[in-house]
């Protein structure tokens, strides 16, 4: 499993893209997690929320932890991590 930290008031969308494409071709189970959703404005939001395995995040104010834990605990149920995985 790999998750992959942006901070999304300063990383441009293209280097989002570049990496996603990049984890695409490691077959393993992956996130985009967005955070400091906090400091951008919807229509950024809804734009982060378009790649594939996305999740927006705010530390700060304790945002969407519960889309990131229901997240990782359905990798784990779906077996698509499994001891020994590195």
């Amino acid at each position: 499993l790999v998750m992959y930290l942006f901070d999304a008031a300063s990383t441009p969308i293209s280097e989002v893209e570049t990496i996603e494409q990049e984890l695409k071709t490691l077959q393993k189970p992956y996130f985009l997690l967005f955070n400091k959703i906090d400091k951008v404005d919807s229509t950024v939001i809804e734009k982060l929320k378009n790649f594939e395995h996305s999740i927006c995040i705010s530390a700060k104010e304790q945002k969407n932890r519960t889309a990131l834990h229901n997240a990782l605990l359905s990798v784990v149920k779906n077996r698509q991590v499994k001891t020994g995985d590195v």
